[in-house]
């Protein structure tokens, strides 16, 4: 179980290796939202490349928790390494919070998504 937090250049990374709980998941958002190099406006890439995600039967308690953040409504969102199950349920709980999340295979696709959400960003500020 062990997290980073990535500050790159117009975006957040939160990187998952090895085992990861839920209650890690939550602790990492925590994080985030206290963060003031992660405001709402800077896209976030969640990375699970070299993750496996654990405790499926917390599941529904931490999308409960997840619906509950702020810092998640409007957001946009990319995650990467995400199996079929967990990223519907992901998918599910952004679209209720009106976030922007798309689900990829690799890292490079989802940092290209964000760029081009960034530039939009830019463009219409």
């Amino acid at each position: 179980m062990a997290h980073e937090i990535f500050f790159g250049d117009g975006f957040v990374e939160a990187i998952y290796m090895g085992n990861v709980t839920y209650a890690e998941r939550l602790s990492v958002l925590k994080a985030l939202a206290e963060s003031k190099d992660a405001a709402i406006e800077v896209p976030l890439l969640i990375n699970f490349l070299d993750a496996v995600l654990v405790d499926p039967d917390d599941q529904l308690n931490f999308m409960a928790h997840v619906m509950s953040q702020p810092e998640i409504q409007g957001r946009f969102i990319a995650m990467v390494g995400l199996s079929g199950e967990h990223a519907r349920a992901a998918v599910l709980a952004a679209a209720a919070l009106d976030a922007h999340l798309r689900v990829f295979n690799d890292r490079d696709q989802a940092l290209s998504w964000l760029g081009q959400r960034t530039q939009r960003f830019e463009v219409g500020a």
